[in-house]
């Protein structure tokens, strides 16, 4: 997972501040939370960004700020070798805190489980920039990538949802319970787990305000991935048997019979080079 630094800007909102917190929850401690404010205006210079972010080994980040033109603001962005790469500004439109929703639901995620995300709307697919900021989403909100998982340990499931330009975040507890089988007709229905989703927090939804895109150059290193050992190169017409030994082929030319010493014909020779 990549660090993360939380920045609270000169002027920020009381739904701004709790939004950082509960993201802090939720990324736990690989997220940092600075509670100073800091005069920075990353659409406009991103210089004191970038050296917050060296200085503390952080990859992402999200800075919130607040304004009478842009009120409710936030600013999610990451970057690639102390570089930023790319970052979104987005407003808060509406917003439901983790706290608020433990308190209806009395509903909270188990520490370090993973986590499932789900993506919704066509825009994802379709747009680059949804498509830019979907590949930014996964990167802040993943903990680790998992190749195999047993289907009852997840608890905790991300919703983001993009309808007619307004992004929906929505997070929820998954609660599984096993059925029951009538029968030998109804095994598999009892080993299939009734799942049910709780909104745990936090609820937000966001509009997209400005946006600054990688450079060319910069999103070609960033998207390089590295070379694979693939191990030794395999020889031709080698072979190797259980006990490791090795066998080889050799194909030859089709060998002309005429010109073939016989036994005949060696004795012939043999002969004349006695008599000479």
């Amino acid at each position: 997972f990549k660090p993360t630094l939380l920045i609270r800007g000169a002027k920020t909102s009381d739904i701004c501040l709790q939004f950082l917190r509960d993201v802090k929850k939720l990324k736990g401690e690989s997220a940092k939370l600075f509670t100073r404010k800091n005069e920075i205006r990353p659409m406009e210079d991103e210089t004191k960004l970038e050296f917050l972010c060296q200085k503390n080994d952080a990859g992402l980040l999200l800075f919130a700020s607040h304004n009478k033109k842009r009120p409710h603001n936030i600013i999610m962005g990451r970057l690639y070798n102390g570089q930023l790469l790319d970052m979104f500004e987005m407003g808060i439109k509406s917003y439901k805190s983790i706290e608020n929703c433990v308190k209806e639901n009395k509903a909270a995620k188990t520490a370090d489980s993973p986590s499932f995300i789900l993506f919704q709307g066509d825009s994802f697919e379709k747009d680059l920039k949804m498509q830019t900021l979907k590949n930014l989403f996964l990167d802040f909100f993943k903990a680790r990538l998992i190749e195999e998982i047993d289907i009852p340990t997840i608890d905790h499931v991300l919703v983001i949802s993009a309808i007619d330009g307004v992004i929906y975040i929505r997070s929820y507890v998954v609660g599984f319970k096993m059925k029951r089988g009538n029968g030998k007709s109804d095994a598999f229905a009892s080993r299939a787990p009734k799942c049910s989703l709780i909104e745990m927090g936090p609820a937000v939804d966001l509009t997209l305000r400005r946006d600054r895109l990688a450079a060319p150059q910069l999103a070609k290193l960033a998207l390089r991935q590295p070379k694979q050992n693939k191990g030794a190169k395999k020889l031709k017409n080698v072979t190797r048997d259980v006990l490791h030994g090795k066998t080889g082929r050799i194909h030859m030319q089709k060998q002309d019979m005429s010109k073939l010493v016989t036994r005949s014909r060696f004795s012939k020779s043999l002969k004349r080079s006695t008599k000479q």
